[in-house]
Order: C-alpha cells, then structure tokens, then sequence
C-alpha cells in the first residue's frame, strides 16, 4: 500500500511533505488482460494540505515495469512506465456520493490516510500501449500455420487471391 497520512498534512497546512514509497502488487487489470509486473510501483511525489481540505500531490513521478506481449508475433516484451505530473489534487468528498467524474481524484472528508495505489496504477495504465509492439517493425504470425514472420517467410502456400467477394471487380479488370 502507499498510504498518504492525511492526519499529518492537516497539522501542517501549507508545507510541502516529501511522499515516496514503492509497493509490489503481483499485476494490474488492463483492457480485461492481467498485466504482471517486473518490479514494484514506485512513487515520490510532495504532498501540500490546502486550508480548503484540498491536497495537492506535486512533482508526482510514477514508476513501473509492465510484462505484456508483442500485438502481432505474441512474445513477451517487457515496458518500463514513467508517468510523471506537475500536479495532482485530491479534494475531499463533498457528499455522501462518490464523484462520477474521470479525472476526479476525491478522498472521504474524515480519511486519516489515502490509499495511493488505486490512483498509480491509474496513471500507468494511462502510460500503457494499447497495441504494443515488440519492434515498429514486427511482422506477426503467418495467419495460416501461425509461424513467427520475423524469423523468416513461412512455407504456405502464397494464396494472392484476397477477399472471395472482390473477384467479380478483379475479372473486370482483366
């Protein structure tokens, strides 16, 4: 867990207290897949209590090693996250419901602690590659026999034909 301990930010409104911790959850949910992680989340950050109940979370650095799998040839590549903010605010819950908002970072008015975690992983998954790639390169599997590309053509047959509706266009052309 990184724990924010609001109680002690409260006893020094205005002042800027030095936050840093790592954490070593086993994965993170993304996109329905289950993402290992190579090593733990780490965060340093300074945290400022506002006079209004407002934290301001500045200098935020956020720290990762996401284990995923290439989009086209499926082998396993590995993907360092930084995700770095000059500010982040926390505001305090102003009703008993929860905000629907996004990008609404709000803790329970009466919270002596934060739980961090939930939030990082958040501004990882922002960091992530939605079709990641082992190399820009990469030539996937053959769709037929499922052979790596990227090691050398595969010996299927080549079929040139391409989409069987668009044979009536091609005779057309000949």
């Amino acid at each position: 867990m990184l724990l924010l301990k609001v109680k002690e930010l409260k006893a020094m409104p205005g002042r800027a207290v030095p936050v840093e911790g790592r954490t070593e959850p086993k994965h993170i949910s993304y996109l329905g897949r289950e993402l290992p992680l190579k090593d733990p989340i780490f965060l340093k950050a300074k945290a400022v209590y506002q006079k209004d109940g407002t934290i301001e979370l500045s200098s935020v650095d956020v720290r990762a090693t996401v284990i995923d799998e290439c989009s086209r040839c499926l082998k396993e590549l590995t993907s360092p996250i930084t995700a770095q903010y000059e500010l982040l605010e926390f505001e305090p819950e102003k009703s008993e419901i929860p905000s629907l908002e996004e990008d609404a970072f709000t803790y329970p008015t009466g919270a002596n602690e934060i739980d961090l975690l939930p939030y990082m992983i958040g501004l990882i998954v922002s960091e992530l590659e939605v079709k990641p790639l082992c190399k820009p390169d990469c030539k996937g599997l053959c769709h037929h026999c499922g052979h790596d590309l990227n090691e050398g053509p595969c010996v299927c047959p080549k079929e040139d034909d391409g989409d069987p509706r668009l044979k009536v266009l091609k005779k057309l052309l000949n």
